[in-house]
């Protein structure tokens, strides 16, 4: 079992070298698509601090009257800005799972990595990994309603002994987990998308039951490349705030240094993301190929 995690993260970070142009093509839609969510309001801050006297004031410290005037002056406008916000990262989501699968078509035939093939196998595997992506969100949504029962029922039941400490116990079970369900059902998810692309599946209820058997059955490793490149992940986060707290507080270059982290940061998770599949991908064919072995041997035994 070692080995063979080992050896998935081992070729999955050289294939992500290898392949790094794709890290580049997350980057530049990300950077599209926060210009398009900021440009709106970007525009009418420009618009407004030019022909505003206050404009001066903003300088040196936040003036309060200055932002009540502002809302109340573009209130159509933030009244429209959550639409705006919701349509855009739904787009941005259905983005996202359209690279996903070309990830994992280029991974998959390592000798096919032009961004042609990326592409096709973008829209080979867009709707499967669509379905699973719904079937993702009933998870969510079913295992959040039943936090929410939860807390109400035990509310409810120990209303008069409550205290907040017991409460405050409440509110961090339920936050943690949270995150452990969240993480379960993000697991679940890159696998199923990973074994419907790899195994040409097409029918996603029908592949349920026989998903759920190839995770039991190898579960540690499965779990062991997950949880070692999110804990990656964890990891540059740490040292991202840790930088964060060393940049210089002038504040010019502090927006600007702290500009270029942020930057680095998201492309080292979209690294982090593409790791994650390549490992994957080496460690899915690792496996289904030692099942391969076992059925030609039984079928020579017999």
């Amino acid at each position: 079992m070692k080995k063979l995690v080992n050896n998935a993260l081992n070729v999955g970070f050289w294939n992500l070298i290898k392949n790094f142009k794709f890290v580049w093509l997350f980057w530049a839609t990300n950077v599209v698509f926060s210009i398009a969510l900021t440009l709106p309001i970007s525009f009418l801050l420009t618009e407004n601090l030019l022909n505003s006297i206050q404009s001066e004031n903003l300088l040196f410290d936040f003036d309060y009257l200055w932002f009540l005037q502002f809302y109340r002056i573009n209130n159509k406008f933030f009244e429209v800005l959550p639409f705006w916000i919701y349509g855009a990262s739904g787009i941005y989501v259905f983005i996202q799972l359209f690279y996903i699968g070309g990830t994992i078509a280029v991974f998959h035939n390592p000798k096919k990595n032009h961004f042609v093939d990326f592409f096709y196998g973008g829209v080979k595997y867009w709707f499967r990994f669509f379905k699973i992506f719904l079937l993702s969100l009933l998870f969510y949504f079913i295992f959040f309603e039943l936090i929410k029962i939860f807390e109400k029922i035990f509310i409810i039941i120990f209303s008069e002994s409550i205290s907040d400490y017991t409460l405050a116990l409440l509110n961090a079970f339920s936050f943690i987990l949270s995150i452990f369900f969240i993480g379960v059902v993000s697991m679940y998810s890159d696998y199923f998308k990973l074994f419907v692309a790899l195994q040409e599946r097409t029918k996603i209820l029908k592949t349920i039951p026989t998903v759920n058997i190839f995770i039991y059955n190898n579960f540690i490793d499965l779990f062991a490349v997950f949880f070692i490149v999110a804990l990656i992940g964890g990891l540059g986060a740490i040292v991202y705030n840790i930088a964060a707290n060393f940049l210089p507080r002038e504040k010019v270059v502090y927006f600007i240094l702290s500009f270029i982290l942020q930057q680095i940061l998201i492309i080292f998770r979209f690294a982090v993301k593409i790791y994650f599949y390549s490992s994957a991908v080496y460690l899915y064919k690792e496996l289904n190929a030692e099942i391969m072995e076992e059925e030609i041997e039984e079928i020579e035994y017999y």
